[in-house]
């Protein structure tokens, strides 16, 4: 894969490690993803991303994760935004208001309008909640997941039950 670096110019973050928005014990530190993948969309033609095109995959992966097997499954254009719903048995204890269902920590892009679109509400809508798990899970979380493309644990998808 390739990277380029992001700079994150909020002076609290840059002071404090932060957003300057405190929800009780709660620091928000997470309302850039959405600022970034505007910020590739934006760039994906420009030298700084020499050999990629428009019709790239692109996949944010939080700094703390690793892949462990190959994602190449879920590569394809059968969809604009790919996210990962947390274990049916997992269960959040923290501050599960901010968290939901959905995680912010690993996401799969498309380069269509609709996957744009969608950035470009969930850059307002950090802007509103400080935090873009939060967000993520506003835009999203609600919406019937039954009618969701899903990639089980055993590689089947959910809707052709192919692998």
């Amino acid at each position: 894969g390739k990277g380029i670096p992001f700079k994150i110019t909020d002076k609290s973050f840059q002071e404090k490690g932060h957003y300057g928005v405190i929800y009780r014990e709660y620091c928000s530190t997470g309302v850039h993803k959405p600022f970034i993948m505007a910020d590739v969309f934006d760039r994906i033609n420009d030298d700084d991303f020499d050999g990629i095109n428009n019709n790239d995959f692109i996949v944010y992966l939080d700094a703390d994760l690793l892949l462990l097997k190959s994602i190449d499954e879920i590569i394809n254009d059968n969809y604009d935004i790919g996210v990962i719903q947390r274990s049916i048995g997992g269960k959040i204890t923290v501050y599960p208001k901010y968290f939901g269902n959905l995680c912010a920590g690993v996401m799969f892009f498309n380069n269509t309008a609709a996957a744009k679109r969608f950035i470009e509400v969930w850059k307002l809508s950090v802007m509103y909640t400080n935090s873009d798990q939060y967000s993520l899970n506003l835009l999203l979380g609600d919406l019937n997941i039954q009618n969701w493309i899903t990639i089980e644990e055993n590689g089947k998808n959910s809707r052709t039950g192919e692998r």
